[in-house]
């Protein structure tokens, strides 16, 4: 063989690994033309875990075929249910038995020189336009912080504005009267200053107190006011103060809190 046919052996035989790899080459680059995003990859993953989702939510909070499907709507408890009736923090108990007798005795004890009393009428006063036909609401007359009137004005001139309000609850225009004396109060810029007999007996022609029952009750009044002072001792155990209201005995407040404690008893409102 000629030198010259060895290398044309050769040459043909380059040419035949060339054709050979050429294949392999365009295969690689075709496949490196078709790579797959990423996000086409993050997308599949969100669709399978919301297809996943879904089916974990109907097997725990979608009725099954055999669950009974309620036909009417549960019942609301009722506005007494729905409440929760507790006594005041500020309610104290006196020790006594209940003393009611068939609607729960409210007794209100009012100092008409009171300023805390007077404080508090706006309270008072709704809760008796609100319960008065519901609840025996009874006011007791005491002298409490007028007691320091007394050595100035004497202690006819302090007491003679419980006797009238005595007087005017046994003729049933109380609310009406303590209205016109709250009206009539004036002070001298720091102290009430007592009213006097005709501005009291103004009042009390002013609500229509009959003058022949007013007549003959306020001779007997200053024994009652002394008698609802001694119950105030005795249902404040020992002690009183005003405005202070008594629920059913068996529980003092101030008055503020007279509606919460007759609810809380009454179980009701």
């Amino acid at each position: 063989m000629t030198t010259t046919d060895k290398h044309e052996r050769k040459e043909k035989a380059v040419e035949v690994r060339k054709e050979t790899r050429k294949p392999e080459k365009e295969a690689a680059t075709r496949g490196k033309g078709r790579a797959v995003p990423i996000w086409v990859y993050a997308v599949a993953a969100l669709i399978v875990l919301v297809i996943a989702g879904s089916v974990a939510y109907s097997s725990l909070y979608l009725p099954s075929q055999n669950t009974p499907v309620p036909t009417t709507s549960p019942q609301s408890p009722s506005l007494n249910e729905a409440k929760n009736y507790s006594l005041p923090l500020g309610a104290k108990e006196t020790g006594l038995e209940s003393c009611s007798e068939g609607k729960i005795k409210v007794l209100l004890f009012h100092d008409p020189y009171c300023a805390p009393c007077a404080a508090n009428e706006y309270i008072v006063n709704k809760f008796y336009e609100k319960y008065g036909d519901k609840a025996d609401i009874q006011y007791r007359f005491v002298i409490a912080n007028s007691r320091k009137m007394i050595a100035e004005y004497g202690l006819d001139m302090v007491y003679q504005a419980q006797d009238y309000h005595v007087c005017a609850q046994e003729n049933g225009v109380i609310q009406e009267f303590k209205k016109c004396f709250y009206d009539s109060l004036k002070t001298d810029g720091v102290k009430y200053i007592p009213l006097d007999s005709a501005e009291l007996n103004a009042c009390a022609k002013s609500v229509g107190m009959d003058e022949l029952a007013l007549g003959k009750c306020l001779p007997t009044a200053r024994k009652k006011v002394d008698e609802q002072l001694a119950e105030a001792f005795e249902l404040g155990g020992g002690t009183y103060f005003t405005p202070m209201a008594v629920v059913d005995c068996r529980y003092k407040v101030n008055s503020a809190l007279v509606e919460q404690t007759y609810c809380a008893v009454a179980k009701t409102c």
